[in-house]
């Protein structure tokens, strides 16, 4: 792993839940984080994962002003631009045992004169084939955000570890 990056937080799903929240992992320490998503599986063979931001406070930030756009390809060679504007940011989806691995940056979370940034990308097995998926959202806040929820769209989570790192920027 790269030397400028910092583990702040990790937590492992053992047990079937709707979402998992990981608060207080973004601060002024640092303006850049990396989220990293593996070992994700769930009960149905597919469902969608989102992202939602928790502000200073520790309230979910669950109002309709995310705006996302992402490309989905499939094996089947479907390939599908969509730009939404929802109580949250779409990130990918799992199947069942088959799992998902998804990593993210997040852009600013904490200072709340600037609008936060998340991009995206995602593999793994859902319906009958493969998908990729790769895309930028944002919340269009001035809202100084200091953690994030991961939420199953429809059923449960079953097991993921999900690791965030704040990212230096080293300057000389």
């Amino acid at each position: 792993m790269s030397s400028n990056l910092r583990l702040i937080n990790q937590t492992t799903v053992s047990s079937s839940t709707s979402s998992v929240n990981m608060e207080n992992v973004f601060s002024s320490d640092f303006d850049n984080y990396q989220i990293i998503i593996d070992n994700a599986t769930s009960s149905l063979n597919s469902i969608d994962v989102h992202i939602r931001f928790i502000d200073t406070s520790g309230n979910v930030i669950d109002d309709s002003n995310y705006d996302q756009a992402w490309l989905r390809m499939r094996q089947s060679g479907f390939n599908q631009n969509r730009i939404v504007d929802q109580n949250h940011i779409f990130t990918g989806q799992m199947a069942g045992t088959l799992g998902a691995g998804i990593t993210g940056y997040v852009f600013t979370p904490f200072k709340g004169d600037c609008y936060t940034w998340h991009q995206f990308q995602a593999a793994g097995f859902s319906g009958s084939e493969d998908r990729a998926f790769k895309g930028v959202a944002v919340l269009k806040e001035y809202t100084a955000i200091s953690g994030y929820q991961i939420k199953a769209a429809s059923d449960n989570i079953l097991t993921a570890t999900i690791r965030t790192f704040g990212m230096r920027a080293d300057h000389e």
